[in-house]
């Protein structure tokens, strides 16, 4: 009975309590605040930024299977990348924009958004691909991937308000340097495992210092975000909580894309320089889509079962330290935006005007 009518989409179920218990508190403890100046919704660029978002979105999931030079690719990338450039035009020429963009004329504002989009794909890719590493190489069940996952969301959890307390004494300056960059360090740190990592040693350390991290930034860099006129407040955090998830969408599209394509040329090698004879390479290469989860046939013999699997862990493993530099690279770079812009004596909100 239970896997007929409870499958993997009931997990989104478990949500459903915090939702509610979220809504009941914001009608009940958030006071109404709004700009009592705007005449309507931007219906033109939700529209536009939605159509963008889906189309560069989708071009990079499709790209593996369609081809990056394929109408269907290419024209789903075009057309998101034109349907953004449109949004931006229309925004600038509308009396009632769905985004003000004079918010992003103070540096500090505009520098906090571009460290959440790094700063968040970075970790949001490195979760996703950790988490498929776990499972698919290092051979861990959902629920032991699950809670090996947990070390980074707890840290974040319980260090974010003192941290958020520490940058109200200090600034945001020094925090959103220096979270990035553990971030960076901590990603780093998942270079180091192989095919038979050892959880203790090559996953736990990363993962720690990843969520310290995360969590000495977020407060500052939200409020970094936010420092805006009143009237601009909520365009200023709907803005900011955009940004991030669309961070997140972004790292499944383009490390997935990017897994993609060192996995299969890497595997090809791989099996190319093993026993495995050619109908049987054939075997594995079509499930190359699947990453570190292709299934060996049943019909391959014993030495031919570990020759395959060897190909997939090891492949995987190459392209997962390729997306995990990259991730590494992106949050390094935060660090290096905060640096540039983040400066406590620029944080007037009225420059946002």
């Amino acid at each position: 009975i239970r896997d007929r009518y409870v499958g993997w989409p009931a997990v989104f179920w478990i949500t459903s309590p915090a939702i509610a218990l979220a809504l009941v508190a914001t009608i009940r403890s958030v006071p109404e605040n709004r700009d009592v100046e705007a005449a309507r919704l931007d219906w033109r660029g939700t529209l536009l930024v939605f159509l963008g978002l889906l189309g560069i979105a989708y071009g990079l999931i499709s790209a593996p299977t369609h081809g990056w030079t394929s109408p269907v690719t290419l024209g789903s990338l075009l057309g998101g990348v034109g349907a953004l450039v449109a949004f931006l035009l229309v925004e600038r020429r509308i009396s009632d924009p769905l985004i003000a963009l004079q918010i992003f004329r103070n540096p500090l504002v505009a520098g906090a958004n571009i460290v959440t989009l790094l700063l968040y794909f970075a970790f949001n890719g490195a979760v996703l691909f950790t988490v498929l590493n776990l499972q698919q190489i290092q051979e861990y069940s959902p629920i032991e991937a699950g809670i090996a996952m947990l070390p980074p969301i707890a840290i974040i959890t319980f260090m974010a308000a003192p941290a958020g307390t520490l940058a109200d004494r200090l600034g945001p300056r020094l925090q959103m340097i220096g979270g990035p960059a553990l971030v960076a360090a901590g990603i780093a740190l998942l270079l180091t495992g192989g095919p038979d990592a050892r959880y203790l040693v090559h996953f736990l350390p990363g993962l720690v210092v990843a969520g310290f991290g995360m969590a000495f930034v977020i407060a500052p860099l939200t409020k970094s975000a936010l420092l805006v006129e009143t009237r601009f407040s909520g365009s200023a955090s709907g803005v900011n909580n955009a940004i991030a998830r669309t961070a997140g969408l972004l790292a499944v599209a383009i490390l997935g894309a990017m897994m993609l394509a060192a996995f299969a040329p890497r595997l090809t090698e791989m099996l190319q320089s093993s026993q495995l004879g050619a109908e049987e390479q054939v075997e594995i290469m079509v499930q190359y889509d699947r990453l570190g989860g292709i299934v060996i046939p049943e019909s391959f013999d014993e030495p031919a079962r570990h020759a395959a699997r060897h190909a997939v862990r090891d492949a995987f493993i190459y392209a997962f330290r390729w997306a995990m530099g990259l991730c590494a690279a992106l949050a390094l770079l935060a660090s290096v935006v905060s640096f540039i812009t983040i400066r406590p004596e620029k944080s007037d909100p009225t420059r946002a005007a």
